[in-house]
């Protein structure tokens, strides 16, 4: 059995709004401002799901796929500003550790939700099983970013994306702009990658950082 632990810091943001835990569609919890969930699951992969419930509408929620393995995972939610929703708030699970990590940017926590989804993908995993001397490489341009799959010195790219999205309010496309606005020069953006693996991508249990902007599999 391994663990699942979802840790809610005390924050404003939805903080009259509770959460839904579902696992594989079973309610297994909810989860208030400031609390934390904890509970056990098999080796087998599953699917977590947090909502707001019917009230909050179908904005208000995330879902995970948890990957078959040994791994437990602890993750922190994070309200992601949205146009709709609950408070214009979307709750997305940022991997942690036991104590709870400071609020980062928006693109970070735009990076790091669409970085979670591939690197916990099945069908990627197996492929970096096979490939044993495999890596991942972060990519990144004034404009957009990219993950690319390295082995034996070729490449293919598993994930490209803009910086900011057009969906959000005004104020969140702002700070989007403003923030990778900053990613001008090689410089800036070696310093932005390391910030990544700082906030988000170094508390992933199954990957280990293996250069500058480089990943391997740890399972």
């Amino acid at each position: 059995m391994r663990s699942i632990i979802i840790n809610r810091p005390k924050r404003m943001e939805a903080s009259m709004s509770s959460l839904i835990i579902e696992i594989d569609g079973v309610k297994v919890g909810k989860l208030g401002n400031g609390k934390v969930f904890s509970t056990k699951v098999d080796e087998q992969s599953h699917e977590l799901h947090i909502h707001g419930g019917v009230l909050a509408g179908k904005a208000f929620a995330s879902k995970l796929k948890i990957p078959a393995g040994g791994f437990s995972y602890t993750f922190q939610v994070e309200m992601l500003t949205i146009s709709g929703g609950t408070a214009n708030y979307k709750p997305v699970l940022r991997p942690c550790g036991e104590a709870a990590l400071n609020s980062t940017t928006r693109t970070v926590l735009l990076m790091g939700i669409s970085l979670t989804i591939a690197l916990l993908d099945e069908g990627l995993r197996d492929i970096l099983k096979k490939l044993s001397n495999a890596t991942l490489r972060l990519e990144l341009s004034e404009t957009e970013w990219r993950l690319d799959l390295c082995v034996e010195g070729q490449r293919k790219t598993v994930l490209t994306q803009p910086y900011s999205q057009q969906k959000g309010s005004l104020l969140a496309a702002v700070s989007n702009a403003i923030e990778y606005s900053g990613l001008h020069s090689p410089e800036d953006r070696a310093a932005f990658v390391d910030k990544l693996f700082d906030e988000w991508l170094n508390y992933l249990p199954d990957y280990r950082r293996v250069g500058p902007n480089e990943l391997a599999f740890a399972g």
